[in-house]
């Protein structure tokens, strides 16, 4: 799961749709763990954001936004904020750049 977040992150052939977290989004107070679904088997749906895909692109921004909602309100709270580091290129840790990924995983992005 780990390279797999990485190069949805730092790949430049995965181009996103969404930026921002919705307005409809509510952050749940769900345990570690308890959440209703779990980002490792979640990551597959990722289509439905990207630029390019050809599913993502004939979706509205509306119900885009809608399916981005139920999306992340499915995930625990640091799941979710995991996808939206995907969306902005950026995973909140200091130091983890293309730069060290390309370094420590030569073959996971070009």
């Amino acid at each position: 799961m780990l390279t797999e977040v990485l190069q949805l992150a730092f790949d430049p052939q995965y181009q996103w749709h969404m930026k921002e977290v919705p307005d409809g989004y509510v952050i749940k107070d769900v345990p570690a763990g308890m959440g209703y679904a779990q980002l490792s088997t979640e990551l597959r749906k990722m289509y439905m954001f990207q630029k390019g895909h050809p599913t993502a692109d004939k979706l509205t921004d509306k119900k885009r936004e809608q399916l981005l909602v139920e999306y992340l309100q499915n995930l625990e709270p640091r799941e979710a904020e995991v996808v939206m580091g995907i969306f902005n290129k950026d995973l909140g840790v200091k130091g983890l750049t293309y730069k060290f990924v390309k370094e420590a995983f030569p073959n996971l992005i070009p």
